[in-house]
């Protein structure tokens, strides 16, 4: 399969893969960790409080599409994707892609073998979804760290060919899929011995090609379709985000419309940076994603 290799601060793609990248053991789990629940309802909440800055131009409502599609990929992706991660998860009771895991930093001299001292990498929306509605499904995960070793191409390899042994992909033609594997340098910039490698707007490209040659680890892989990888809207490639996006503004308008009709009844539940009304992050979370179930089943017509 044909692998494209992405920096993830900076989107960066570089042609070659790195010499050392950091391996990763598969597991299965009956259920979310419970700092992993705490992170997603934080995570959660965070959004929510972002949403109501503006509402109205976080949902691009103030955009058309051939606006849109020039500004890049906005932020309104980590919610117009909810209501179709729930029909996959539905279908399928399982996703595409496992959720990825590290050790948290607080918690890096504590037992990197136990769930409970991790935190999630890749897989927080998912999560959000998982945790909520499917909780009897077990959860797979891939977690990366030192302790399981360091090697060469070959761990993406493995990567890969673990991604592909989900349920979701039996029987699927792979044969036309290009894989975007996402990087990140290792140590992170501002760690003893690394060097900043900038912004997307201005990466420092002298710093990648050193970081990128010391040590890295791949938190994501995703596949897109050949066709679609030459002609993808977005800087990283993501074939489900951007059909979520731009199949439907009238999506994005019920999406909104539910997040100010909840505010209008709830004003002050978002108030604090905290998470201090869990149930009313919780209620929202759920209308914004079962309230309009019924209009995505009736427009959700690609294949992921």
């Amino acid at each position: 399969m044909k692998k494209i290799y992405i920096e993830d601060e900076t989107e960066i793609k570089f042609d070659r893969c790195p010499s050392k990248i950091i391996d990763f053991k598969p597991y299965t789990l009956d259920t979310i960790p419970g700092k992993m629940r705490v992170d997603t309802l934080k995570s959660t909440h965070k959004c929510f409080r972002l949403i109501q800055e503006n509402p109205y131009k976080f949902f691009c409502l103030h955009q058309s599409i051939e606006e849109l599609i020039q500004s890049g990929r906005p932020k309104a992706t980590k919610i117009t994707k909810l209501p179709y991660l729930y029909l996959e998860f539905e279908k399928n009771k399982a996703w595409s892609y496992p959720y990825a895991s590290m050790t948290a930093n607080d918690r890096k001299w504590a037992d990197r073998e136990d769930p409970e001292n991790w935190e999630f990498v890749v897989g927080g929306g998912r999560s959000a979804i998982h945790s909520r509605f499917f909780p009897e499904v077990p959860w797979e995960m891939a977690h990366f760290g030192v302790e399981h070793g360091v090697g060469g191409e070959e761990v993406i390899d493995k990567y890969i060919e673990y991604i592909l042994s989900q349920p979701c992909w039996e029987g699927k033609d792979t044969s036309n899929l290009v894989a975007e594997v996402t990087l990140f340098g290792w140590p992170y910039a501002g760690a003893p011995g690394s060097k900043s490698w900038g912004t997307r707007k201005n990466p420092n490209k002298e710093a990648l090609e050193y970081n990128w040659d010391r040590i890295c680890w791949c938190p994501e892989v995703r596949f897109n379709k050949q066709e679609y990888m030459e002609d993808f809207v977005f800087e990283r490639p993501d074939s489900f985000l951007e059909a979520s996006l731009y199949k439907s503004q009238d999506l994005r308008k019920k999406l909104y419309e539910t997040f100010v009709d909840f505010m209008a009844n709830n004003g002050g539940v978002l108030d604090h940076e905290e998470v201090v009304h869990e149930e009313a992050v919780d209620e929202l979370f759920r209308r914004i994603v079962l309230d309009h179930l019924d209009y995505v089943r009736s427009i959700y017509d690609w294949e992921f």
